[in-house]
């Protein structure tokens, strides 16, 4: 989790006035509600995760992996 966003420089959760994280943030939350349920989405969901637990809008205690050790180097590679 950061300490300050790596962006406006605030603090984490909150952010400065002219920072667009918090809107990615709110955007992120919406797509991995809707993908919540969905099982070929895991590691869409995951992404999306890493990022909300990273500042501070989802506890850590909420990291998972359904699907082992994938991550975006190998994921989709044939």
């Amino acid at each position: 989790m950061f300490e300050t966003c790596p962006y406006c420089h605030g603090p984490v959760p909150c952010h400065g006035t002219c920072c667009r994280v918090p809107r990615d943030l709110d955007r992120f939350e919406r797509v991995f509600e809707r993908v919540a349920d969905q099982p070929n989405k895991h590691f869409l969901q995951e992404n999306l995760l890493r990022y909300l637990v990273a500042y501070g809008r989802r506890p850590a205690g909420e990291m998972f992996s359904p699907l082992g050790t994938a991550n975006s180097a190998t994921s989709g590679a044939w």
